[in-house]
């Protein structure tokens, strides 16, 4: 299976379980080219040219937990989805702690957690 197809099965699975459409995603992050996928794909680049994505992916700085638990306690999401290190245009680590700390927000507040790993092969 590609990496494409799995992230597109999480993204309808935490639509589907969360009976919720919004998925939050991670500006530089990039997920595959599928269009449900380009929809969380934080690159305009990749995203332009196709007309409409998928409605309810909003976009938030990569390591910025005060917008995450902003974005998190204001609305509701049926995931958060994002790359443990982003590689696509050079290598961007969010600050130390933060995975930790959203996976606890996320936990607390019903959020589904995707941890694209493609790219990282942690999992």
């Amino acid at each position: 299976m590609r990496g494409a197809d799995v992230v597109e099965m999480a993204l309808k699975t935490a639509r589907l379980y969360r009976g919720v459409d919004k998925i939050l995603y991670t500006e530089g992050g990039f997920h595959c080219k599928t269009m449900g996928v380009l929809s969380v794909t934080g690159n305009k680049k990749y995203q332009s040219g196709f007309g409409s994505l998928l409605t309810g992916c909003e976009c938030i700085p990569l390591g910025n937990y005060p917008a995450v638990e902003k974005k998190l306690q204001n609305e509701t999401y049926a995931a958060f989805i994002l790359e443990p290190i982003q590689a696509e245009g050079g290598i961007r680590i969010p600050p130390q702690g933060y995975l930790k700390k959203v996976e606890e927000l996320c936990k607390n507040k019903g959020v589904l957690l995707i941890v694209d790993e493609i790219q990282t092969g942690l999992g």
